[in-house]
Formats: C-alpha cells, sequence, structure tokens
C-alpha cells in the first residue's frame, strides 16, 4: 500500500522551496538595482512570469523524488535528505542569480563564467558594491538566510515525522500539479518558447539545463570564414564604387572606415531622428514591389518620392527577433550564431551610431511603445542614451510613444545641442491587430494581408508625428530615417 506521509513529506518540501522562491523573487523584482534604478519597469507582468517560472523549475527537481516515494515500500530517510538537498542548493543558486541579474544584468550561466571569470580586481569589490547596494546594504547576503531557514523547518518537519492528513496530501498534490502541469500550460509552451527569449524570467536550473544540453548541440564550422569576410568586402566594393570606404581592422573584418573627403553642409551640426517599424516588410510596400496592389503606406511613399526624400532598394532583414535587430541597427554587429549579443556580452564596450554622437557632443534621446527589458535592450540603452521614454501601462501603442516622442523634442526649441534620437515602435507585430480598427483596409483572416492593417496604423501615426513637429526650427535641420527593424517569412 502506497505511504501518503512518505509522498506528502516530499510534497511539502515543494511547496516550502516554492514559497520560499517565491519569496526570493519579490526581493527581486521589488528592490531597487545596486545603482537606484528600477529592476524592471512593468514589474507586475514579470513578477507573474518569474514565479510561474520558478515553481516549474522546482517542480522538475522534485519529481523525481515524489515518484520514488510512491515506489519505494520501505523508510529512506536518505531520499528525503538528497531532496533537501537538492533544493536547497536551488534556492541558494536561485538567490546568487537573482543578484547577479540585479548587478550585472546576467544569469549565473556559463556566458557568465566565461565572461566574468578571468576579471580582475572581483574580490576586492564585492565587499564594497554589497555595502553600498542602494536595494539594502548587505541584503543580498541577508536574503542567503532564507534558504537555511527553509533546510532548518524541513529537518524538524522531518525529525517530526508528523503524519498529516489525507486533505493535506490532496491539497499538496494539487500545488505540485499546478507546478509542473498548469504553469506550463498557462505560459503556451512546456519549456516556455524560445530560451533566448525567456530568459529574463527563467529559473536558474532551466538556465543551466539549456547551458549543458547546449554542449551537445552541433557546432558551427567557421573554417572559411576569411573567405566568407573576403568576399563580403568584395561585394561592398563593387557595389560601392567610391574610393573612400576602406577596411582597415584585420580583427574586425566587417568593420570599414571613410578616409575620403566629406561634403559641407554648413556649419550647425544635422539632427537624426532612426524610427524602426516593427516587422515592415519591403515586399509589402508597393514602392519597392510593383506588383503589389495594396497601398499600406501612402504617407511613407510620399516621404520617400518627395524632393527631399529617398529609398534604398537594396534592403536586407536584420534577422529575428527585435532584440537581434535593436543590436545590429545600432552597432551595425550581424546575428551572433548562437547567442543573444545584448544579454551574453553585457560586459563589452560596444559602439553604437548613438554613442558616437554622443562623444561628439548630441544628446541622445531613446523612445519605446515595446518593453526594454524582456531582452535587456535597457541595458544598452543606458548606456548609449542620455534619456529613454516608455509607458509600460501603454506597451505596444505607437501613437503614444510617437505623441511622447514629438513632445520631448518640440521641448527642446531652444537647444542649441544637437540631437539624435532613436524609436522602437510594436504595433505592426504578428498577429496584426491594428490598435484603432479605423485603418483596417483587410477584413479577411489570412495573416499574410492582415499586416496590412497594421501597417496602414503605423503609417497615419507617422503622419501625425511629422505634423506635429514639421513647423520646429530645428526641423530643416534634421535628418530622418526610417527602417522596419526586421521581415518575418509569412
Amino acid at each position: 500500500m502506497m505511504d501518503y506521509r512518505k509522498i506528502t513529506q516530499h510534497l511539502a518540501l515543494y511547496v516550502s522551496a516554492g514559497l520560499c522562491g517565491t519569496i526570493l523573487h519579490f526581493f527581486l523584482f521589488l528592490r531597487a538595482t545596486p545603482y537606484n534604478t528600477a529592476y524592471v519597469l512593468d514589474v507586475p507582468n514579470y513578477i507573474y512570469h518569474s514565479i510561474f517560472y520558478f515553481w516549474y523549475g522546482t517542480a522538475l527537481i522534485s519529481l523525481p523524488f515524489v515518484i520514488a516515494a510512491a515506489l519505494f515500500k520501505r523508510e529512506t530517510h536518505f531520499l528525503f535528505y538528497f531532496h533537501l538537498m537538492m533544493l536547497f542548493l536551488n534556492l541558494v543558486a536561485t538567490q546568487l542569480d537573482n543578484e547577479l541579474l540585479r548587478f550585472l544584468n546576467i544569469h549565473f550561466s556559463f556566458d557568465f563564467l566565461s565572461v566574468y571569470a578571468k576579471t580582475k580586481g572581483i574580490p576586492e569589490s564585492i565587499w564594497d558594491s554589497l555595502r553600498d547596494d542602494a536595494g539594502g546594504s548587505y541584503s543580498s547576503l541577508l536574503l542567503l538566510s532564507l534558504p537555511i531557514i527553509f533546510a532548518f523547518f524541513a529537518i524538524k518537519i522531518n525529525k517530526k515525522a508528523i503524519l498529516l492528513s489525507i486533505r493535506m496530501f490532496y491539497v499538496l498534490c494539487v500545488a505540485f500539479s499546478i507546478g509542473f502541469l498548469i504553469v506550463p500550460f498557462l505560459l503556451r509552451t512546456s519549456l516556455f518558447g524560445k530560451k533566448l527569449r525567456k530568459a529574463k524570467v527563467a529559473p536558474v536550473i532551466i538556465v543551466l539545463k539549456d547551458n549543458i544540453f547546449d554542449l551537445f548541440e552541433p557546432k558551427n564550422n567557421f573554417s572559411n570564414i576569411n573567405v566568407a569576410t573576403g568576399r563580403f568586402r568584395d561585394i561592398w566594393n563593387n557595389a560601392n564604387k567610391d574610393p573612400g570606404w576602406k577596411f582597415t581592422d584585420k580583427k574586425q573584418p566587417f568593420r570599414k572606415e571613410y578616409s575620403g573627403e566629406c561634403r559641407n553642409y554648413g556649419d550647425k551640426p544635422w539632427n537624426f531622428v532612426v524610427i524602426s517599424l516593427e516587422t515592415f516588410k519591403a515586399t509589402n510596400l508597393a514602392l519597392f514591389n510593383p506588383e503589389e496592389k495594396t497601398i499600406a503606406t501612402p504617407f511613407l511613399n510620399s516621404l520617400a518620392t518627395s524632393e527631399l526624400g529617398s529609398y534604398y532598394s537594396r534592403f536586407y532583414s536584420n534577422s529575428q527577433p527585435t532584440i537581434f535587430s535593436f543590436m545590429a541597427i545600432h552597432t551595425g554587429i550581424f546575428q551572433h550564431s548562437s547567442k543573444m549579443v545584448a544579454k551574453a556580452f553585457i560586459n563589452e564596450d560596444l559602439k553604437s551610431y548613438i554613442s558616437i554622437l554622443r562623444n561628439n557632443g548630441y544628446d541622445t534621446l531613446f523612445f519605446s511603445a515595446t518593453d526594454p527589458d524582456w531582452d535587456n535592450q535597457r541595458t544598452w540603452v543606458n548606456k548609449w542614451y542620455d534619456g529613454m521614454h516608455y509607458d509600460s501601462s501603454k506597451k505596444g501603442n505607437d501613437r503614444i510613444a510617437m505623441r511622447k516622442a514629438s513632445e520631448v523634442l518640440k521641448s527642446r526649441r531652444n537647444s542649441y545641442k544637437p540631437f539624435a534620437a532613436t524609436v522602437f515602435l510594436m504595433s505592426n507585430h504578428y498577429p496584426f491587430r491594428s490598435p484603432e480598427k479605423s485603418f483596417d483596409i483587410y477584413f479577411g483572416n489570412e495573416k499574410r494581408k492582415k499586416i496590412f492593417n497594421t501597417m496602414r496604423y503605423d503609417d497615419d501615426v507617422l503622419k501625425e508625428f511629422f505634423n506635429l513637429i514639421k513647423s520646429e526650427p530645428w526641423f530643416d535641420n534634421t535628418v530622418f530615417i526610417i527602417t522596419g527593424d526586421h521581415g518575418m517569412d509569412m
């Protein structure tokens, strides 16, 4: 006959560890970072995801022990203490992971070890950092007491060998089922989607599991890299006859510098505004594709074909998802073969067009309609820009984001410093539901055509933006660059 007491003890361990981890995650998201900034801007959304995900990761650890307790008839104290030790280590690793995320924006992972293992001066600086933590002096260490408290009470419960009621057994079974079955269902997939996209809220057990599995993935062969880079240079040089472009750095074979003469456009420096439109595909624009009969972007077309406008037919995709294009647009770095550059290389001092302009006296501003925390954009925004504007209550609403951009830029009316602004819009995202149905021009269900509705909406958003700023004194001295962040094969 099944020993409900043994199973109940293991289930109680799982629930106790889950509650302890929940407290740790509340402290992660509700405390300020060590530098007195918000860890994330949309706290409720992240707490929900991270706590759910943590319970799932803990359930993965507890499942073998619950099954073993159900199968073994005799008393197995070793099994209980081994289970306890695994959950204790998981909680300690969780707290370590949380603090690394707060301090360095990187998980306790193989990437962390490869980036920081050889960094000098860490032992001397750790204690100063813990002491000066704006989220609470030495709070990172104090929170390590929670796993110890969990272990202490778990041992006490086992020693007393309390025979819990059958009702409690069913309650704990339900809790375990929620953690192991219902949580993955609520978050859509059993492993919560692509590992790169969910890393912001992934429990350390999942991060390490992915790291270990990656070791067995077939590695890319870069033996022909010199041939490939040579071919790239030839294509560039053949397409651009201007002899001023030179490839000068062997260690950075794609980096090119212009050594020719630049035309003088006056003494006053130009302003720059870069607007990235989510999933805008050139093949959906009649401007690029004469066979396309649907005109979804009349305003953009008029800008591109006006006397002061131009458009580039040699377009290409920056690759998906947006975080890859975010880094590519800013830095020119191609997508990494296996890692997300924005997360795996956060200690690198990567130059961007914005940081170069900033170092040359420009004010730099970033506006976003999409959450800049999810894929670690905000880490780079804080490095490159003077200011960031994002309203978490209006996420995904491009009109709100562009109105904010016009408001901030108009406030610069009396400023003599040049500026560079970047806007990342979001509404033209799969499954292409327009925030304002009045602009819909397609009423069927075909995804390939529903994109016209959100493209038409964004076209009007841009029209309103330009109408709001066209009378500003700086307008005629500003270059506007409008691009898609990436395409999507539909």
